[in-house]
């Protein structure tokens, strides 16, 4: 009994949405919804009630009972290649200040390092820029429906 509860409770995906958190959406938020038969679809919200919600797809307006849904995911806001580029620019004025300081020292003594300062700075910004953020946040998980195991 212990190991069944056990492998149920390890196996569910640890979520606390509920269906409420899909109703207090607002109209043109960017939405995702797997369903139960396994198809995505990606859009803007439009509407939802207790038992249905509706988004635009592709210009063509979907709805979708709550039978039918097992997730519902926002989606983020700036995608990669923004934060990508807003990380190589913050890099750039990090390898600026590096070169006043750090460049400054190294051309006292007669070697040119600033080039270096930079790539190494645009390259950092533009990688912590492309593992940050932007994750899909799960707002609706339906429930896993227990079955029975047998010994």
């Amino acid at each position: 009994m212990f190991r069944e509860f056990a492998f149920l409770v390890l196996t569910s995906p640890i979520c606390f949405c509920a269906w409420e958190d899909v109703v207090a959406l607002h109209k043109g938020d960017r939405v995702g919804v797997v369903q139960s038969d396994k198809k995505r679809i990606e859009g803007r919200f439009d509407s939802a009630t207790g038992s249905t919600m509706t988004l635009e797809e592709n210009g063509a307006i979907q709805s979708l009972s709550r039978d039918q849904v097992v997730r519902v995911y926002a989606r983020p806001k700036v995608n990669r290649v923004a934060r990508i580029a807003i990380g190589a620019a913050i890099g750039a004025v990090g390898g600026l200040a590096l070169d006043a300081s750090v460049g400054q020292r190294f051309r006292n003594e007669g070697k040119e390092i600033g080039g270096a300062l930079y790539g190494v700075s645009i390259g950092a910004g533009a990688a912590i820029g492309a593992v940050s953020g932007g994750g899909y946040k799960t707002l609706y998980q339906a429930a896993v429906k227990p079955t029975a195991v047998k010994d």
